[in-house]
């Protein structure tokens, strides 16, 4: 087995790649990026990176902010894994306008996610910027989806902990024994939530 925290070389990533186009996703990797790939889809970017102790952090880059409650419906994909299927429920009406992202951190709060606005401020030149972050209350894998201005989404999750054992040898470390199934689980969320992302409502 090999320590869940020695590097290896990018291993986790090419074996997620390998299965990514496997499933005809267009995937690609920068020159010499050992951790990062992106994927172009239907006028939208997807950059990912992939660390070999499981940890990956996945963003999605539309044109344009698009419509908020299907950000919302992409949202819920990437923390828990599932397509939107059913109907969603009206949401509470409001006067006057939300951001996107506003709009986006309400839907995600009336599905029952945990949802908190982060504001990061810049001492040195006097800007303040803010995201939404939402969690599933009911998910163990502790996946962070951040939601920001123009429709950005960010998932911060880590894959490798429920695939983690405990090494007898040295109390307190965890080893990832195998990463193939590590790769399973990135490259079937990442399918799973491309393939929705090709389906996003068009505007009239």
């Amino acid at each position: 087995m090999t320590d869940r925290n020695e590097p290896r070389d990018g291993e986790l990533l090419r074996l997620t790649l390998d299965r990514l186009r496997a499933a005809g996703v267009p995937v690609s990797q920068p020159p010499d990026a050992l951790d990062l790939a992106v994927i172009e889809a239907d006028g939208a970017r997807w950059l990912f990176g992939v660390c070999d102790n499981g940890e990956a952090e996945l963003i999605y880059r539309p044109a344009e902010p698009g419509d908020p409650r299907w950000l919302a419906d992409l949202a819920t994909v990437l923390l828990t894994g599932r397509p939107v299927l059913a109907e969603r429920d009206p949401l509470p009406a409001r006067r006057g306008e939300l951001s996107t992202k506003s709009a986006v951190g309400v839907d995600l709060r009336h599905r029952g996610f945990d949802v908190e606005l982060e504001v990061h401020t810049d001492d040195l030149f006097f800007e303040v910027s803010a995201e939404v972050v939402a969690t599933d209350p009911d998910s163990p894998d502790e996946a962070v989806v951040g939601v920001g201005d123009r429709g950005f989404l960010t998932l911060r999750r880590d894959f490798g902990e429920r695939h983690a054992v405990d090494d007898p040898a040295n109390p307190g470390y965890l080893w990832l024994p195998d990463l193939p199934p590590v790769a399973d689980d990135i490259a079937e969320l990442v399918t799973t939530v491309v393939g929705c992302g090709e389906r996003r409502p068009r505007p009239a």
